[in-house]
C-alpha cells in the first residue's frame, strides 16, 4: 500500500522522488528510456527516461514519472550521483547521465566514444586496457588515478594511464560527475567520477538480448562483434541476469621490423553474472561475478602512415575478475547497504623500448648498462656515444606486469521519511595489494643481451574513511548540504631488483591522510516559472578532491631521487544552473568553475631511461573554466544536442620539470560536439531512426623540462553517422565512423609514435530482442 501510494504520489509531483532513499546500487533510479519512438540520446538533460518503482508483488513495472503532454518533449532522468535516486535537474552538480539505449543510439561501446559526448571528459586510450581518464583538466600522466571509476559497488581504479576497459552492452546507465567527489566517493575522485551502472534482474520474466556486428575499416583487417544478456526469473522474488561478449577486432597499425600487418588486433572476452533475491520489501541481496579477457597485438601508437618500428615482440595482455556481494536492509528511519567487493587484474605489456631510451643514454649510464661502473659524465662525447648505440643496439624487450588485489567493504546507511532533511552516512575499509614488475634487456646487433632494468614494487595498502553528508531544505526553495570525509592509508613498499647494473633495493613505511569537505547552497525556483519555465535551479558548491602518496625506485646511493610523494589535493569552486522550458522542449545546463590544485604529483626526475621515472610534489596549478550542455526537441521524434567546455588551467608555480605559465599536462583547451537525432515510426510496427555526429578537440600539450620534452596534439574532428530500423523483437543498423579520416595525434607525443584514430570504418550490426 505505501509503494502505490508513492507511485500516485509520482503522477502527481514528480519531486516526490527527492524523498525516495536508494542505494547506488539499486538501479530503479538510473536512467531508462521511456519510449524507444524518441531518439535515444541521452546527456546530462537529453535522454528519454523510465525509472521503475517497487511494487512488491506487483513486481516493478514501468511507469511514467509524468504523462506526456506531447512527443516531442525531453523527460527526466534519474541518476545516482549523490548515492540515492534523484531527477537530474534536482542533483546541484554538473553531471551527465547515459541510459543503455542512449549507448545503443549513439553506437557507444567504450568510454572514448562517450567521453566525445561529454563536455570535460576526455579519454587518452593508447591501447586496451591503457587509458587515462581526465575531467576538467585535471590530467596526471604519471601516479595513480585522477578520476574515479566504478561499476556498480565496484572500484576499478587504476594508475593514471591504465585505467581498464569495461563492456558497455547491456549497461543500465553510465553516469559522469563532474568536479571533485572526494566526500561520497574518496581518493582519487580528484577531477570527478564515472559510474557505469548494471541492469538489475527482473522478477516479471524471461529475456533475452542478442547483437551481432560486422565492420571493415579502412587499409585494416575486418572486426566482428557478438554480446547476449538472458533474464531468468528463478521463483518469484529471484532472478538472474547473465551478459556475455565477444570481440575480435582486426587492427589497422602495421609492425614494419617485423612484418607484422596490422598488428593492433584486438580479441576480448567479457562475462558477468548477477544474482538477485529480495525476500520482503525490507530485504534484498544481490551478488555479481563478472570476468573479462583482452589479448591485443600492440598499442594504438604510431606515425602518419599507421606503421611501428618494433624489432622486439610487444603485445598487451588484459585479464581481471570481480565478485561483489550487495545487501540491502529498509528500516523505518533509514536504508542500509553492506557492500563488499573483490577486484583482481594482472595486465602485461610488451615493447620495444629501443626509440624512447637510446636517446636518453648518457656515458654515465652506458658505462653502468655495459661495464657495469659509472663513468664521468664528458659533455663532447655524449652525441657519439649515443649515435654508437643507435648503430648497436637492436631492440629493448621491455615487459611491465602489473598484478592488482582489491577487496572492499562498505557500510552506508540513507535516512528515510524526513520531510525537509536528508543525511547519508558510511564507512569504508579497502585493502590492497599490488606488484608492478619492470623488465628490460638490451639486444645488440652481435646477438649479446644486457640486463637493462628489473625491479619488482611491491606495495600493501590499507585504507579507512568515514564519511557523510547533511541535506535540509530551509525554505521551499532554498537547501544546503554539507559533508566531509576522512582518509587514512597505512603503505608499506618493497622495491627490489637493478637498473644499469645497480641495486634498487628500499624499504618505505608511510602513512597518509585527508580530509575532504563539501558544501553547496542550492536555490529551486517554482514549478511553472512565468508560464514557460518548468524547472530552475542554480547552485554554489565548494569541494575538494585529493589523491594518495607513494614511492619512488630508486638507484642505491642515487640522493637526487626523491624517495616518496605526498597526497596532492585539489579545491574547486563552482557556480551552475539547470533550467527546463516549454514543457520541456528545451533544457539548458552550464557551470562556471575555478580550481586550485596543490602539491601536484610530477615527474622530478628521468633516470636515464624511459621505463623508470620519480615523482614529486612540485608546483600549483590554477585553472578556470565552463561547460555547457543545451537539447532542444522542436519537432516530433527530432532531438538536436549540443555540449562543451572550456578549461584554461596552468602552472602558477616554477620548478625542475614546469614553469610557472606551463598548461596542464594533456589538457585541450576547448571541447564540443554536436549531434542530431531523429525517430518516427515508418510502416507496420517499425520504427526508423538517424544519428549523426561532429565532435571537436583542441590541441593540447605535454611539457617535461627535467627530459627536455615538449609536445602537442593535433586538433581532433570526428563525425559518425548511424541508421536503423527497430522493430519490437529485431532491430537493425548500419554506420560509419570517423567519416573525416582523422589521422592526427590524439595525445601530445613524438610524431612517429602516438595515438592513432581507427581509419574510416563502415559497418552493420543486427539485435534481437525477446521477452
Amino acid at each position: 500500500a505505501g509503494a502505490q501510494d508513492e507511485l500516485d504520489a509520482l503522477f502527481q509531483d514528480d519531486s516526490a522522488l527527492e524523498d525516495r532513499a536508494d542505494s547506488a546500487d539499486d538501479n530503479s533510479g538510473t536512467a531508462q528510456p521511456a519510449d524507444r519512438g524518441q531518439s535515444g540520446t541521452s546527456s546530462a538533460s537529453e535522454e528519454a527516461v523510465t525509472p521503475s518503482i517497487d511494487l512488491g508483488e506487483e513486481k516493478t513495472p514501468r511507469v511514467p514519472l509524468r504523462l506526456p503532454k506531447n512527443a516531442a518533449k525531453l523527460e527526466e532522468i534519474v541518476v545516482t550521483a549523490q548515492k540515492r535516486a534523484q531527477p537530474l535537474y534536482e542533483v546541484p552538480m554538473s553531471v551527465s547521465a547515459f541510459s543503455g539505449d542512449a549507448l545503443e543510439d549513439m553506437g557507444a561501446d567504450n568510454l572514448s566514444d562517450i567521453a566525445a559526448a561529454t563536455p570535460g571528459f576526455t579519454v587518452s586510450e593508447s591501447g586496451p586496457g591503457v587509458q587515462n581518464l581526465q575531467i576538467r583538466g585535471i590530467s596526471s600522466t604519471f601516479g595513480k588515478a585522477t578520476v574515479g571509476y566504478q561499476l556498480d559497488n565496484i572500484s576499478l581504479t587504476s594508475f593514471a594511464d591504465t585505467q581498464p576497459d569495461a563492456a558497455t552492452f547491456d549497461l543500465a546507465s553510465v553516469e559522469i560527475l563532474r568536479g571533485p567527489q572526494g566526500t561520497l566517493y574518496g581518493e582519487g575522485s580528484m577531477g570527478g567520477t564515472v559510474k557505469l551502472l548494471t541492469k538489475k534482474p527482473d522478477f516479471a520474466g524471461w529475456e533475452f538480448l542478442g547483437q551481432g556486428g560486422y565492420f571493415l575499416t579502412d587499409g585494416g583487417d575486418a572486426s566482428t562483434e557478438a554480446n547476449f544478456a538472458l533474464n531468468v526469473p528463478v521463483t518469484d522474488d529471484q532472478a538472474a541476469r547473465l551478459v556475455l561478449g565477444y570481440g575480435d577486432i582486426g587492427g589497422f597499425i602495421d609492425q614494419e621490423e617485423m612484418n607484422r600487418p596490422n598488428d593492433n588486433y584486438n580479441k576480448k572476452l567479457n562475462g558477468r553474472l548477477r544474482y538477485l533475491w529480495e525476500p520482503s520489501q525490507e530485504w534484498s541481496a544481490s551478488f555479481m561475478v563478472l570476468a573479462g579477457a583482452i589479448d591485443a597485438g600492440s598499442s594504438n601508437a604510431a606515425d602518419e602512415n599507421y606503421t611501428q618500428r618494433d624489432k622486439a615482440p610487444v603485445g598487451i595482455d588484459d585479464a581481471s575478475q570481480a565478485y561483489s556481494l550487495d545487501l540491502n536492509r529498509s528500516f523505518g528511519w533509514a536504508d542500509v547497504l553492506f557492500t563488499n567487493s573483490y577486484f583482481t587484474r594482472e595486465l602485461t605489456a610488451t615493447f620495444d623500448a629501443r626509440e624512447g631510451t637510446v636517446d636518453s643514454f648518457s656515458l654515465e649510464a652506458i658505462g653502468r648498462a655495459v661495464l657495469g661502473m659509472t663513468l664521468p659524465a664528458i659533455g663532447p662525447v655524449e652525441g657519439p656515444l649515443q649515435d654508437l648505440a643507435t648503430e648497436t643496439i637492436d631492440g629493448i624487450p621491455t615487459v611491465i606486469a602489473d598484478a592488482n588485489d582489491s577487496f572492499v567493504s562498505e557500510l552506508r546507511l540513507n535516512s528515510v521519511g524526513l520531510e525537509k532533511a536528508f543525511w547519508t552516512a558510511g564507512l569504508y575499509l579497502k585493502k590492497q595489494e599490488e606488484t608492478v614488475r619492470v623488465a628490460g634487456t638490451i639486444n645488440t646487433v652481435e646477438g649479446a643481451d644486457i640486463v637493462l632494468a628489473d625491479t619488482e614494487n611491491f606495495s600493501d595498502s590499507t585504507v579507512t574513511s568515514i564519511f557523510g553528508q547533511f541535506e535540509y531544505d530551509w525554505t521551499p526553495w532554498l537547501n544546503m548540504a554539507i559533508g566531509a570525509r576522512y582518509f587514512r592509508e597505512k603503505l608499506n613498499v618493497d622495491i627490489t631488483g637493478e637498473v644499469y647494473a645497480q641495486s634498487t633495493d628500499s624499504q618505505d613505511r608511510l602513512n597518509f591522510s585527508a580530509f575532504t569537505p563539501r558544501l553547496t547552497l542550492s536555490l529551486r525556483g517554482p514549478e511553472d516559472l512565468w508560464g514557460f519555465v518548468d524547472h530552475m535551479l542554480g547552485y554554489v558548491t565548494y569541494s575538494q578532491g585529493f589523491r594518495s602518496g607513494g614511492a619512488n625506485t630508486r638507484i642505491e646511493g642515487d640522493d637526487s631521487v626523491t624517495p616518496t610523494y605526498r597526497p596532492d589535493t585539489l579545491n574547486s569552486y563552482e557556480i551552475g544552473g539547470k533550467l527546463i522550458f516549454w514543457d520541456r522542449l528545451l533544457t539548458l545546463e552550464s557551470a562556471v568553475f575555478y580550481t586550485d590544485w596543490r602539491d601536484v604529483q610530477v615527474i622530478a626526475q628521468e633516470q636515464g631511461s624511459q621505463l623508470l621515472t620519480s615523482i614529486a610534489n612540485a608546483g600549483n596549478t590554477h585553472g578556470l573554466g565552463v561547460d555547457w550542455i543545451i537539447t532542444l526537441a522542436p519537432l516530433e521524434g527530432l532531438q538536436l544536442i549540443h555540449s562543451g567546455a572550456y578549461i584554461d588551467t596552468e602552472y602558477v608555480t616554477t620548478t625542475d620539470d614546469k614553469f610557472a605559465g606551463d598548461p596542464v599536462d594533456a589538457v585541450p583547451p576547448l571541447q564540443y560536439s554536436f549531434a542530431a537525432a531523429y525517430s518516427r515510426p515508418v510502416f507496420g510496427g517499425w520504427n526508423m531512426m538517424a544519428r549523426a555526429d561532429y565532435n571537436f578537440q583542441d590541441v593540447s600539450e605535454y611539457t617535461s623540462r627535467t627530459q627536455g620534452i615538449f609536445r602537442k596534439s593535433d586538433p581532433i574532428r570526428m563525425a559518425n553517422v548511424r541508421i536503423g530500423l527497430e522493430g519490437d523483437r529485431w532491430q537493425f543498423y548500419a554506420y560509419g565512423r570517423n567519416l573525416l579520416d582523422n589521422e592526427g595525434l590524439l595525445a601530445p607525443s613524438t610524431p612517429d609514435r602516438a595515438p592513432r584514430a581507427r581509419p574510416p570504418h563502415y559497418g552493420v550490426q543486427l539485435n534481437y530482442h525477446f521477452q
